[in-house]
């Protein structure tokens, strides 16, 4: 198993940035991965923690159930009426910028693994590769299947000829260095993803 996008201490560091420079309360489900992203919020927050959500400029969402998300942002707009509300990779990905309600959604960050569309020459070429290719614009998730991908061909060509040998693809794709990517953040305006 590895890892093809940075992991929770990065991600952490990516939420703050999304929260801004004020103060944070982190609204947390409960469960192993929550409490792991709890902690590594609160290491990487400091000082900047408040208990209150009424107290908070931001408050960061800790979890992965898109329905418990959906609730807490409604209710974080009754709560904390002025915060901005601040959500991970993982809820991006599965769909949450598109169902939290309105009046959340106008105060929503979201922050994803996937890179801004066009940001790079690389990720040009690639998006415009895919759409000769499919005839459609890529999803922001696919140019990290992509990576993957490319680290795995990487890996076997490295390999040489005992690329038939998973044991040894596997330490080449291990030993390679991880794609430079980071975390993103966008707000949803009219629909489109406005990065920060």
């Amino acid at each position: 198993f590895a890892r093809v996008i940075e992991d929770d201490v990065a991600q952490a560091r990516a939420l703050l940035r999304a929260a801004g420079r004020g103060r944070v309360a982190i609204e947390g489900e409960v469960g192993k991965v929550a409490s792991e992203q709890v902690e590594a919020l609160q290491e990487a927050a400091g000082d900047r923690i408040v208990e209150d959500v009424r107290r908070a400029d931001a408050v960061i969402y800790a979890g992965t159930d898109v329905r418990s998300a959906q609730g807490v942002a409604e209710s974080l707009t009754r709560q904390a009426p002025a915060a901005r509300l601040v959500f991970g990779d993982e809820l991006t990905r599965a769909g949450l910028p598109g169902r939290v309600a309105p009046t959340a959604r106008r105060r929503a960050v979201f922050v994803t693994a996937a890179p801004e569309p066009g940001s790079s020459s690389e990720l040009r070429a690639f998006e415009r590769d895919f759409e000769a290719q499919f005839g459609r614009a890529p999803d922001p998730y696919a140019v990290l299947a992509w990576r993957a991908t490319e680290g795995v061909l990487d890996a076997l060509a490295a390999a040489g000829p005992r690329a038939n040998l998973r044991r040894v693809v596997a330490e080449r794709f291990l030993a390679s260095p991880p794609p430079a990517s980071g975390f993103t953040a966008f707000r949803l305006r009219g629909g489109a993803r406005e990065y920060l």
